[in-house]
Order: structure tokens, then sequence, then C-alpha cells
């Protein structure tokens, strides 16, 4: 995964993958990917 912003979180199967391993996590077929990318406002 070649996400650089800091204010993302990824979850691959209702699992939280931590930062240091965006790099390296391989993603299997089927699998469920949430991504949320937290924004600031008021």
């Amino acid at each position: 995964m070649n996400i650089k912003n800091e204010s993302v979180a990824v979850a691959v199967n209702g699992t939280v993958i931590k930062k240091t391993l965006h790099e390296s996590f391989v993603i299997k077929e089927n699998s469920k990917i949430e991504i949320v990318h937290a924004v600031g406002g008021g």
C-alpha cells in the first residue's frame, strides 16, 4: 500500500494495519479494505 498521508487509517478485514506495515502489507483477494481520512474543521 502506497499511502503517504499521515492522517489516514487503514483496516483490512476488520484489522487496523500499523503505518509501519503499510509498505510491506500484502492484500489478499476478496479482502475488505477500509480507509479513513481524518480532516479538521469546525
